[in-house]
């Protein structure tokens, strides 16, 4: 069964590379999904096996809102393999819903967005040039809010942790096979609005390492650390 605790993990090299935390930034969260696990399970076929694990940015504030993620290079340690929907109704951005009932794994496809699990062909997220997902994970690049005035990437309260947050990405594992961990690396830019200060972080940590069978794993900054009472490991990594 799967572990119900908070785990917070940050390297030892990062907690003495920067001394303070940003105002309003926590970390990164890769958290395991047991209900659209369960959901793609039971599609079966390709997802007989997946874990569903989605990716948030953590705040303090209702007010923080992410405009980028970008320079973004994850995935696992072990043999586990990205999950995409096939051509027509897959994508690297959030699904369109109107094509669930087409393809029934829409739903657990991998993707990047901003707050968006499904869109109707509207998202304000955009690709970086350089974005290309790997075998499992993203390789390499970012994402954006394409239309600022719309505050798509606001931070949304998150009562069962007490934190405000940003969903980032789905990420659909089509098989486990070992035991393995999310490694990798990325920088993040939010504010709190149109007109106001743009906080840049260009990594959210020198790495960071968090166990696929840890239902929420996060990945903080130094700050974050103390604020947790918690500290841990750290390392490393990388869809198409």
């Amino acid at each position: 069964m799967m572990r119900n605790a908070l785990i917070t993990v940050a390297a030892g090299a990062a907690l003495g590379a920067a001394g303070f935390a940003h105002a309003g930034w926590v970390g990164m969260q890769m958290r395991f999904d047991e209900g659209a696990t369960i959901g793609a399970q039971a599609v079966g076929g390709s997802l007989a096996a997946a874990q569903v694990y989605r990716m948030y940015g953590v705040f303090d504030s209702a007010d923080d809102v992410v405009v980028n993620v970008f320079n973004v290079n994850f995935g696992t340690t072990n043999s586990s393999v990205l999950f995409q929907s096939p051509a027509p109704f897959g994508g690297d951005t959030a699904p369109n819903s109107g094509f669930f009932g087409f393809d029934p794994t829409l739903p657990y496809d991998s993707f990047v967005t901003m707050n968006e699990l499904s869109n109707l062909g509207s998202t304000t997220v955009t690709l970086d040039n350089d974005f290309a997902f790997g075998a499992d994970g993203v390789a390499a690049g970012g994402w954006f809010n394409s239309s600022p005035p719309n505050l798509i990437g606001q931070a949304q309260f998150n009562s069962q942790t007490g934190f405000y947050e940003v969903l980032l990405g789905q990420f659909t594992l089509a098989s486990v096979t070992e035991e393995g961990a999310w490694i990798g690396n990325g920088g993040i830019t939010f504010n709190q609005g149109i007109g106001t200060t743009t906080t840049q972080l260009p990594t959210w940590a020198p790495g960071f390492v968090g166990l696929q069978s840890d239902p929420i794993v996060i990945y903080p900054t130094p700050g974050a650390a103390a604020l947790f009472g918690l500290a841990g490991l750290a390392g490393v990594r990388r869809r198409r």
